[in-house]
């Protein structure tokens, strides 16, 4: 993943796991609880979510 790539998947990460934050690549710490582990699902979901993005990037880069 590039640092666009990151930065957007922390920001979601953010909005849909409310309070939630990133420390070294995984989810830590949600509304200062800590949180053991979020469901591979979730992040897989998000990880899909980042990736459209970047591909519509793209797409619209080329056309520009």
């Amino acid at each position: 993943m590039n640092k666009r790539m990151e930065r957007d998947k922390k920001r979601l990460v953010k909005n849909l796991l409310h309070g939630a934050t990133i420390i070294e690549g995984k989810v830590r710490l949600i509304q200062n609880f800590i949180f053991p582990d979020i469901p591979n699902k979730i992040m897989e979901e998000i990880d899909k979510m980042v990736l459209e993005r970047e591909k519509e990037r793209h797409e619209n880069k080329d056309k520009s």
